[in-house]
């Protein structure tokens, strides 16, 4: 399983109009190396597609931003989860 999953290789950039595609940069991608655990990256991985196929690439730009912050919190809070649904949130 490659690591990062790039905008331009989701369903909605190739629904996405030239102007929104001017948006996107090609380094631009979710990287789920960002992830601690290979069971979070497959989870992440599989909603993000699917996710590209319901969505504009305008959400998914703004939803790549918070899967950062996302990242950065399971990173700060030394998460080791292998599902989400393993999680307890306060």
């Amino acid at each position: 399983m490659d690591e990062k999953l790039y905008l331009t290789d989701l369903n909605c950039y190739g629904r996405a109009d030239e102007k929104q595609k001017k948006n996107v940069k090609e380094s631009h991608c979710f990287d789920f190396g960002l992830l601690p655990t290979k069971g979070l990256q497959k989870e992440f991985r599989s909603f993000i597609e699917d996710r590209s196929r319901q969505c504009a690439l305008g959400t998914m730009i703004q939803e790549r931003v918070i899967y950062q912050r996302f990242c950065r919190m399971v990173k700060d809070q030394r998460i080791r989860a292998n599902s989400l649904h393993e999680l307890e949130w306060e």
